[in-house]
């Protein structure tokens, strides 16, 4: 009896620890963080580099980067190569190697020039002042589904630049 609950605990475990990481997401989206998008008038999109295992599931650093730019053009949101406003996006996974799945953590984030009010002098600073996270797990087999996930919180940035600059 002994051995069978100590079986079944060690199949037990592994799944306590697969519920725990549900898909969870922060945001800072307040209404004084959509507040700072107001009067930005053109983004550069920054993709982080994707690891090479990760792309060969299908997520690739390429699609993201021409996703991203070509939905911020299709809602008007001018999209540099060089801007002071960037839209960043980072995508972590780590292998979870007794189950067939990553654990993930997705950031996208607006960074943009800030002024240090103790330092006004340092002019090249720069900082995230709207951001969504993201984590969970993923089936190896459905790594590239991560790709609607990150175009999800693309169009909450869209959302809340639109609420900030209504007339660009």
């Amino acid at each position: 009896m002994r051995l069978l609950a100590f079986v079944s605990c060690r199949r037990i475990l592994p799944v306590c620890v697969l519920l725990s990481l549900t898909v969870q997401a922060w945001a800072t989206d307040t209404p004084m963080d959509r507040a700072t998008l107001k009067g930005i008038t053109e983004v550069q999109v920054v993709v982080e580099p994707i690891v090479p295992e990760i792309e060969r599931h299908g997520l690739t650093h390429s699609q993201i980067q021409a996703d991203l730019e070509l939905r911020l053009k299709q809602s008007g949101i001018n999209v540099v190569s060089s801007s002071p406003a960037s839209l960043r996006v980072d995508i972590q996974l780590t292998r979870v190697m007794v189950f067939r799945v990553y654990a993930y953590s997705l950031k996208v984030a607006i960074h943009q020039p800030v002024r240090l009010d103790r330092a006004p002098r340092i002019s090249h600073v720069s900082a995230p002042t709207w951001s969504v996270d993201d984590s969970g797990t993923i089936g190896t087999q459905r790594v590239r589904e991560l790709r609607s996930r990150v175009t999800e919180i693309v169009n909450r940035f869209i959302t809340a630049y639109r609420e900030q600059n209504p007339m660009q």
